[in-house]
């Protein structure tokens, strides 16, 4: 086995999806603004743990950092590297219309560039389990079958560049409708109680307490989601 990935970003996702890749023997680099997430990643002296700009030549660079704007920042380091073909795959939850526009920079450059959601969580990184919905073009997707042979249990090509976040945002919006029921049906019963049971009146762990906790943010990933399916829809 050649090792010639790299991953960028080595938290909960991040650290399973790279030790898989190491064990498999692709693993050629990594990388974490943080020390103790490139400690705690126990990768093995096979690889190299060194910033992006400092990667030798590679046939996939992962990309497991919060969104579109931290690939932007890097972007022009990892762009201004020689190559033979690399193709980036971005494994973000970002807005589509940022990850249409990255992948213009990238491809002008003669790379591809892949975007995937995903669903699975730490555990599905950490076992090789995940599910990927991914974008872009045919001969590109099935380019990266090798390495999401060692990633994911189940690769779907959901359509061209930009579809995989697409797919992914309306998947989150369905689990956070999901939690938002939920989590008012805990609040609603903790109203309705009349006696003063675990869970129902002012304990922070019980239905009500929960509910109460989770309506901010489930409320604000709903319209974070609704506002970038919104681009992705007026631009298709």
């Amino acid at each position: 086995m050649i090792r010639d990935t790299a991953v960028i970003g080595l938290g909960n996702m991040g650290r399973g999806i790279a030790r898989n890749l190491d064990r498999a023997g692709r693993l050629a680099a990594a990388w974490d603004i943080t020390e103790a997430a490139r400690t705690n990643a126990q990768l093995s002296s096979d690889m190299a743990l060194v910033p992006p700009s400092q990667f030798g030549r590679l046939g996939f660079i992962l990309f497991l950092v919060p969104g579109s704007a931290q690939i932007e920042e890097m972007l022009p380091g990892i762009l201004a590297r020689p190559h033979d073909g690399e193709t980036l795959i971005d494994l973000t939850t970002s807005d589509p219309a940022k990850t249409k526009a990255n992948a213009a920079k990238v491809r002008a450059t003669g790379r591809e560039y892949i975007d995937c959601g995903m669903s699975g969580g730490a555990k599905g990184a950490d076992t090789a389990k995940m599910a990927l919905m991914v974008g872009g073009a045919d001969e590109a997707v099935a380019a990266c079958k090798g390495v999401f042979d060692v990633i994911a249990g189940a690769v779907t090509r959901v359509g061209p560049s930009g579809a995989g976040h697409t797919i992914k945002l309306l998947h989150n919006m369905v689990c956070h409708t999901n939690f938002l029921v939920v989590a008012e049906a805990g609040r609603l019963r903790g109203e309705a109680a009349e006696v003063r049971d675990r869970g129902a009146t002012d304990d922070p762990d019980g239905p009500r307490g929960r509910g109460a906790a989770y309506w901010p943010t489930v409320a604000r990933l709903l319209r974070e989601s609704y506002r970038s399916l919104k681009t992705a829809i007026s631009e298709a």
